[in-house]
Protein backbone atom coordinates (compact mmCIF):
# COMPACT_ATOMS: atom_id res chain seq x y z
CA UNK A 1 0.00 0.00 0.00
CA UNK A 2 1.35 3.24 -0.84
CA UNK A 3 2.34 5.51 2.37
CA UNK A 4 0.16 8.78 1.52
CA UNK A 5 -3.04 5.77 1.35
CA UNK A 6 -1.76 3.85 4.80
CA UNK A 7 -1.35 7.07 6.27
CA UNK A 8 -4.95 8.32 5.15
CA UNK A 9 -5.98 4.52 7.40
CA UNK A 10 -4.08 5.78 9.95
CA UNK A 11 -5.66 9.56 10.68
CA UNK A 12 -9.06 7.98 9.92
CA UNK A 13 -8.37 5.86 12.73
CA UNK A 14 -6.63 8.37 15.17
CA UNK A 15 -9.39 11.10 13.83
CA UNK A 16 -12.07 8.71 15.16
CA UNK A 17 -10.49 7.57 18.08
CA UNK A 18 -9.61 11.25 18.69
CA UNK A 19 -6.00 10.36 19.78
CA UNK A 20 -4.00 12.96 20.67
CA UNK A 21 -0.30 11.05 20.99
CA UNK A 22 1.45 9.27 18.19
CA UNK A 23 3.31 7.09 20.86
CA UNK A 24 -0.34 5.62 22.02
CA UNK A 25 -1.19 5.23 18.41
CA UNK A 26 2.14 2.84 18.05
CA UNK A 27 2.04 1.13 21.44
CA UNK A 28 -1.25 0.25 20.96
CA UNK A 29 -0.34 -1.60 17.96
CA UNK A 30 2.90 -2.56 19.50
CA UNK A 31 0.68 -4.83 22.41
CA UNK A 32 -2.09 -5.96 20.03
CA UNK A 33 -2.40 -9.26 18.73
CA UNK A 34 -2.73 -8.15 15.34
CA UNK A 35 0.29 -6.82 14.84
CA UNK A 36 2.86 -7.75 17.91
CA UNK A 37 4.17 -10.23 15.55
CA UNK A 38 4.59 -8.23 12.72
CA UNK A 39 7.90 -5.81 12.69
CA UNK A 40 7.32 -4.97 8.68
CA UNK A 41 3.87 -3.45 9.88
CA UNK A 42 5.18 -1.56 12.41
CA UNK A 43 8.41 -0.15 10.60
CA UNK A 44 5.49 0.82 8.06
CA UNK A 45 3.38 2.44 10.28
CA UNK A 46 6.70 4.51 11.71
CA UNK A 47 7.57 5.36 8.43
CA UNK A 48 4.08 6.89 7.68
CA UNK A 49 4.19 8.64 10.87
CA UNK A 50 7.58 10.27 9.65
CA UNK A 51 5.87 11.22 6.37
CA UNK A 52 3.19 12.58 8.16
CA UNK A 53 4.93 14.84 9.91
CA UNK A 54 7.50 15.57 6.97
CA UNK A 55 4.34 16.56 5.04
CA UNK A 56 3.19 18.64 7.79
CA UNK A 57 0.01 16.41 8.05
CA UNK A 58 -0.08 16.75 11.61
CA UNK A 59 2.15 18.57 13.56
CA UNK A 60 3.44 18.59 17.42
CA UNK A 61 0.56 20.11 19.60
CA UNK A 62 1.50 23.34 21.00
CA UNK A 63 -0.89 22.81 23.88
CA UNK A 64 0.58 19.55 25.37
CA UNK A 65 4.34 19.33 26.19
CA UNK A 66 4.22 15.33 25.17
CA UNK A 67 7.03 15.15 22.48
CA UNK A 68 4.69 13.07 20.68
CA UNK A 69 1.27 15.21 21.20
CA UNK A 70 -0.08 15.71 17.54
CA UNK A 71 -2.89 17.15 15.66
CA UNK A 72 -4.33 16.77 12.53
CA UNK A 73 -3.34 19.99 10.30
CA UNK A 74 -6.25 21.84 8.05
CA UNK A 75 -4.19 20.56 5.16
CA UNK A 76 -5.21 16.79 6.19
CA UNK A 77 -7.75 17.08 7.49
CA UNK A 78 -9.11 18.47 3.87
CA UNK A 79 -8.23 15.35 2.58
CA UNK A 80 -10.09 13.10 5.33
CA UNK A 81 -12.99 14.62 4.27
CA UNK A 82 -12.18 15.19 0.05
CA UNK A 83 -9.56 12.08 -0.46
CA UNK A 84 -6.22 11.62 -1.45
CA UNK A 85 -6.47 13.42 -5.21
CA UNK A 86 -5.88 16.97 -4.38
CA UNK A 87 -2.95 16.06 -1.67
CA UNK A 88 -1.37 13.97 -4.49
CA UNK A 89 -1.57 16.88 -6.93
CA UNK A 90 -0.19 19.11 -4.82
CA UNK A 91 2.71 16.89 -4.13
CA UNK A 92 3.96 16.43 -7.43
CA UNK A 93 3.21 20.30 -8.02
CA UNK A 94 4.40 21.04 -4.50
CA UNK A 95 2.60 23.94 -4.27
CA UNK A 96 -0.48 24.76 -2.42
CA UNK A 97 -2.65 25.82 -5.42
CA UNK A 98 -5.69 27.86 -2.97
CA UNK A 99 -2.42 30.14 -1.39
CA UNK A 100 -2.90 33.45 -1.49
CA UNK A 101 0.31 36.06 -1.68
CA UNK A 102 0.58 38.59 0.94
CA UNK A 103 -0.25 41.52 -1.09
CA UNK A 104 -3.29 39.41 -2.34
CA UNK A 105 -4.25 38.78 0.95
CA UNK A 106 -4.06 42.08 2.11
CA UNK A 107 -1.64 40.82 4.88
CA UNK A 108 1.78 43.15 4.97
CA UNK A 109 3.66 40.49 7.59
CA UNK A 110 3.05 37.81 9.95
CA UNK A 111 0.23 39.13 12.74
CA UNK A 112 -2.12 37.58 15.24
CA UNK A 113 -4.38 39.12 13.00
CA UNK A 114 -3.59 36.85 10.26
CA UNK A 115 -6.28 34.64 9.11
CA UNK A 116 -5.18 31.32 10.11
CA UNK A 117 -8.62 29.40 9.04
CA UNK A 118 -7.36 29.02 5.21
Amino acid sequence: MPVDALALHILQDVNEADEWNSYNWMNARQQSTEFSRRPDALRAFEEVWAWLRAKALVAHNPTQSHEAAIFITRRERRALEEGLALTRAEERLDLDPHRKSPRESGASSFSASTNWQR
